[in-house]
């Protein structure tokens, strides 16, 4: 093969290209990193807030790898295939003092009515009958359904806020969302190929070598190619992935 000034150009032209490809996935790969680490931090600092008598927020922290999604599954004791997100919520209902709501007195017994929090509305209601011959009670609890809601939104930064609505008898102590990545996966649908190659022509008793530089588009899957060799061949043709 023999270098002359056309083929160190081809070759340097190659390696140029190829060192910009390698520089620019690394670099791509630093700024994902770079990233992902700010918004761990962000994550990690977030604090919960109140953000009213019923509301509660905090970040959602959907940094988790697939694994360690898996692990915090399994220590919910919850048997999942495939998870996506994983979310804690801990509260406590507040401390109520007041006057019983009901009072009703026979000769043998005394009960007592109460609700929780008040009797409009309730969450919970209690029964207590006492009797007073033997100085024994019985106590009955019922509760009336509730509702605990939770919405994710997107921030302005790309993170994710978790928002909940208990009711305002609740106290949340904790808000825990963790997931893989929720930033969704774009669709590359266009981009630019550029590559070479050499080679051999093998003849009647000769053979010829020579370089090959081939660049075209790719729209989705249909690939549309041009290439020129050192030795004046071109052409352009097109490809579909299957």
């Amino acid at each position: 093969m023999k270098l002359n000034f056309k083929n160190i150009l081809i070759i340097a032209f190659l390696i140029l290209v190829a060192w910009f490809a390698i520089d620019e996935y690394f670099d791509k790969k630093k700024l994902e990193k770079a990233q992902i680490e700010l918004r761990t931090t962000k994550i990690k600092n977030d604090t919960l807030v109140q953000i009213n008598d019923r509301q509660y927020t905090k970040l959602v922290a959907d940094t988790l790898t697939e694994k360690q999604l898996r692990k915090k599954i399994d220590s919910f004791g919850i048997v999942v295939k495939n998870p996506v997100l994983a979310q804690e919520i801990k509260y406590i209902p507040i401390t109520v003092e007041k006057p019983v709501e009901k009072l009703v007195k026979t000769d043998t017994t005394i009960t007592a009515i109460d609700y929780y929090p008040k009797q409009e509305n309730y969450f919970a209601k209690h029964t207590t009958v006492f009797k007073t011959k033997d100085l024994t009670a019985t106590g009955k609890f019922e509760f009336q359904e509730t509702s605990i809601k939770l919405v994710v939104s997107e921030n302005e930064d790309g993170t994710y806020r978790a928002t909940s609505d208990l009711p305002k008898y609740f106290n949340v102590t904790s808000i825990d969302v963790q997931s893989q990545p929720l930033v969704p996966t774009q669709k590359d649908r266009f981009g630019f190929i550029v590559g070479g190659s050499l080679g051999k022509e093998m003849g009647a008793g000769t053979e010829v070598d020579f370089f090959r530089l081939n660049a075209g588009i790719r729209f989705n899957k249909v690939y549309l190619m041009s290439g020129v060799s050192s030795d004046g061949q071109l052409d352009v043709g097109i490809n579909i992935e299957l």
